[in-house]
Formats: structure tokens, sequence, C-alpha cells
């Protein structure tokens, strides 16, 4: 959720665990539910959530399947790199 209050999706994620990465993308994730491969209890692998955010952007706090799970401080969303 933004300073303004508007919510944005997650439109896809990364999976990685010790031998495959899998990348979904071009899907709306609002809920836990709807990740098809998600991590697995006792192991180390890695969800990484993917959102669609317009540059310029002032971020706020991360909300997912209604549960707050974090906040930004001074988190503004930048142009991509040209690296």
């Amino acid at each position: 959720i933004d300073a303004n209050g508007t919510e944005y999706v997650p439109q896809g994620y990364e999976m990685k665990d010790n031998t495959k990465t899998y990348i979904t993308f071009n899907v709306a994730v609002p809920r836990w539910r709807d990740i098809r491969r998600r991590p697995r209890r006792g192991t180390n692998d890695i969800l990484n959530l993917i959102f669609i955010v317009p540059v310029g952007t002032r971020l706020d706090h991360l909300l997912f399947n209604s549960e707050r799970l974090g906040f930004f401080e001074n988190v503004i969303v930048e142009p991509p790199s040209m690296r």
C-alpha cells in the first residue's frame, strides 16, 4: 500500500528451492492460496512477490492476505536501472 492508500496486488512470484527457480508472471496473487508453488516448511526455499508499481510512488507498508507484513521508511519507486 502506498502513502495515498492505493493497494497493489502482486502480479506474479518467483519461488526458489535448492535446485530450481520457478517464475509465474501476469497472474494476480491476492491471497496466499493463489500461490501454487509455496516455500516448504523447514527448507531454505525463497519466495519473492512481483509487484508493478508506478515510478515515483512512495511505499508505506506491505499487506498480504489481510496481514500487515512490514513497513517502508522513505522508499520511493525509482526508474529501472540501465546497467
